[in-house]
């Protein structure tokens, strides 16, 4: 089941729900909707490498070899949002991050999915992994695709990135989440 508003403020009130920092709950634009909680983008931006010119490469995390966290670290580089922002490139994937730390209780667990405004401007936010698992703890990591035309500036702290839903489970697990992938 979906919580609410009323139901987000009090998990929040309670100490279950945990944003870091603190959510914009009463402010002229709350960070809390009708049954969603907008999350801010963070400082980090992970830029995939070009390929080198004159060798192919294969990506295949089939093969038993493959390590996500190695490729990514030989393949991507990471970098800090400028405070004028970061120029998205039309068809250029990044993964970034939430501003927000996320602390979901082992009773509850999280979906983000990108806002329909941003997607009406051709930004799409966490197009295949979804699902925040019971006892996650951390920033959200974010598969950001942009397929405008034009550059779209991504500003760390201001732009509101992606909207987090969150639901009741019917038993916690017998572990809460490990977190084997980090942020970003």
């Amino acid at each position: 089941m979906i919580l609410t508003d009323i139901e987000l403020r009090a998990e929040i009130g309670a100490k279950r729900l945990v944003f870091e920092p603190e959510l914009d709950l009463d402010g002229p634009q709350p960070q809390i909707q009708t049954s969603t909680i907008d999350l801010r983008l963070g400082h980090l931006i992970r830029e995939f490498k070009g390929p080198v010119r004159g060798v192919q490469m294969v990506v295949d995390p089939s093969d038993a070899e493959f390590d996500l966290d190695e490729f990514l670290r030989e393949f991507t580089e990471l970098k800090t949002i400028p405070d004028d922002g970061y120029p998205l490139k039309p068809h250029t994937p990044v993964l970034a991050q939430t501003l927000e730390r996320v602390t979901i209780p082992p009773h509850l667990s999280g979906r983000v999915e990108g806002r329909s405004s941003l997607a009406r401007l051709g930004l799409t936010v966490h197009n295949t992994a979804p699902y925040v698992h019971p006892g996650y703890k951390d920033h959200l990591t974010l598969e950001i695709y942009y397929v405008g035309k034009i550059d779209f500036r991504l500003r760390a702290g201001q732009l509101r990135i992606c909207q987090l839903i969150v639901e009741r489970v019917g038993l916690p697990p017998l572990e809460p989440y490990p977190g084997e992938y980090q942020p970003v």
